[in-house]
């Protein structure tokens, strides 16, 4: 169990840690796949001006992936509630980004 206070019993930080990495990475992919999924097909456009091209996309999507990853390690040492909870938003708002386009490409 993880207490308010950052102890913890079990050694469940451990293992929600490694699972949010996972999806962090993972969700990272599916982000990026299911955008370049839609935009080659017709009617479909980035909706951010400063990503329409794949060339810039591509790697801002592997450095920020990497930028977190990495910056939540390093916060992790001073404050690991913090770090989990920013890993835990990054992953949500991937996945939010990845079931958005999955249902813009379905309709």
């Amino acid at each position: 169990y993880l207490f308010l206070d950052g102890r913890v019993e079990g050694g469940y930080d451990k293992s929600m840690w490694d699972a949010l990495g996972i999806l962090l990475v993972g969700f990272a992919w599916a982000d990026l796949a299911t955008t370049e999924y839609a935009l080659a097909r017709p009617g479909f456009h980035e909706a951010n001006p400063l990503m329409q091209e794949r060339w810039v996309r591509v790697p801002m999507k592997v450095g920020v992936t990497g930028f977190v990853y990495w910056h939540s390690n390093k916060l992790r040492k001073t404050n690991p509630k913090l770090a989990l909870v920013y890993r835990g938003v990054v992953v949500a708002l991937w996945g939010y980004a990845t079931a958005h386009n999955l249902r813009e490409i379905r309709r």
